[in-house]
């Protein structure tokens, strides 16, 4: 019925906070410039952040997206007010809307971030790895 609210309210809130460490990056970027760095050689934490929680971001609005199609599909989701059909339909049928929220919804969205936890985490430790080779090599 909704449960691809959550999903979308996470994505919207995982945007946002990229936005943010975006901006804080480029700031840091701008200040090491000043300070007579290179930039092309500075890579931030706040940079590599942003990137990697935009992309939390891009999954989950992508599902989103793609469960609200289904939703609209099905007739759950219309373009008239109050756009979720359960809300027109009473109480009852709100409820189970709203459980199906707190359950299915809340489910799907820590399950997406959970797969993303692992493939950032995965990626970090192969970046570590990769740069620990590096530097045997080197010597």
């Amino acid at each position: 019925m909704a449960c691809f609210t959550v999903s979308l309210a996470e994505g919207l809130i995982a945007g946002g906070a990229a936005m943010v460490l975006n901006v804080l990056s480029k700031k840091e970027i701008e200040r090491r410039v000043a300070a007579g760095e290179h930039k092309e050689e500075i890579t931030t934490k706040t940079g590599e952040w942003s990137k990697r929680i935009a992309q939390l971001s891009y999954l989950t609005l992508g599902g989103s997206a793609l469960l609200a199609f289904e939703h609209i599909w099905h007739g759950e989701v219309t373009f008239t007010f109050p756009f979720l059909t359960a809300v027109s339909e009473g109480a009852e049928a709100t409820s189970v809307m709203l459980h199906e929220i707190a359950t299915t919804g809340v489910l799907m969205a820590v399950l997406c971030t959970l797969t993303w936890g692992i493939i950032t985490l995965v990626s970090i430790l192969k970046k570590k790895k990769a740069s620990k080779r590096v530097v045997e090599e080197s010597k």
